[in-house]
């Protein structure tokens, strides 16, 4: 699978955006105006274009600003 990785400064928080943000395993946070999980990939939207990460790189996807359910719950 091939992974599209914008430059770095993409990497970056961005304080007072609204929208989703993307926590990878390695800690670092990505905000996007959207994100879409599929199979094995997480594909997001941000001012700069249209980006996807490999799934196995992130952790969780935060909606709005909203704190992810834990495991197991619902």
């Amino acid at each position: 699978m091939r992974v599209f990785l914008p430059s770095a400064a993409i990497l970056l928080v961005f304080t007072g955006a609204f929208g989703d943000t993307i926590i990878l395993k390695n800690g670092r946070r990505v905000v996007a105006d959207q994100v879409i999980e599929e199979e094995n990939r997480v594909v997001y939207e941000t001012a700069q274009g249209k980006f996807s990460l490999a799934k196995s790189l992130v952790d969780h996807v935060e909606r709005d600003g909203a704190v992810p359910a834990a495991p197991g719950a619902g």
